[in-house]
């Protein structure tokens, strides 16, 4: 008998989720307030592990998905009182125009004048993440200010600059985030969910790749 190859987010040869799928799923890990019963276990891993910062306990965080931001949606937006992370997932989709711009502009920096002191204060609160298979930057037609006849962008930069951005991967960052929450869980309390976590795992490990 051949061993079970069956994996909940898809195969080679099957069809895999998509980045609203793949979104969604984050989101339900991400959420303090997740199916998981492990408040913040998740994302204070998140926090420390791929983003490398400290992660405030002391504040209540929330985790949402498709947040309107100018003409667009964020796929995750993460917040607390003093500190928000935004999250653009792209795993096969292309950039479009402005996006992260857009993002920036409706989800970090929220001021309807802008200010570069005022700026710089806002990034010290937030990060930008681009996440993608393998860490690529985002694309140039991203970053642009976007054209917008109620002149809601007028005065503000002419492009966004990469360095704001935080480039991680599937391959390395999510890979190592969903390692570390294996390793750290109560295996005999949650088997279902180390169950989808390995799954997830291969799925990052063995089964995204590049698409013909």
């Amino acid at each position: 008998m051949k061993a079970e190859k069956f994996n909940i987010f898809g195969s080679k040869n099957t069809k895999q989720l998509n980045e609203n799928g793949h979104s969604l799923f984050l989101k339900r890990l991400l959420s303090p307030n997740g199916q998981h019963n492990l408040e913040n276990f998740f994302l204070k891993h998140f926090v420390e592990v791929v983003l490398e910062c400290s992660f405030d306990e002391t504040q209540p965080w929330v985790a949402e998905k498709e947040k309107q931001a100018g003409k667009g949606r964020t796929d995750l937006c993460i917040r607390s009182k003093s500190f928000s992370i935004v999250i653009e997932n792209k795993i096969y989709a292309k950039d479009e125009n402005s996006q992260l711009y857009r993002y920036w502009r409706n989800k970090i920096y929220r001021e309807t004048t802008y200010n570069q002191e005022m700026d710089n204060k806002k990034w010290e609160q937030s990060k930008l993440i681009y996440l993608t298979r393998y860490g690529i930057p985002p694309q140039e037609i991203s970053l642009h200010r976007p054209y917008d006849s109620s002149k809601k962008y007028d005065g503000f930069p002419d492009k966004l600059s990469i360095e704001r951005i935080t480039c991680i991967s599937y391959k390395e960052h999510m890979s190592k985030w969903i390692e570390e929450c294996i390793g750290t869980i109560d295996k005999i309390q949650n088997p279902r969910l180390v169950c989808i976590l390995e799954q997830y795992k291969e799925w990052i490990d063995d089964i995204l790749e590049e698409k013909k």
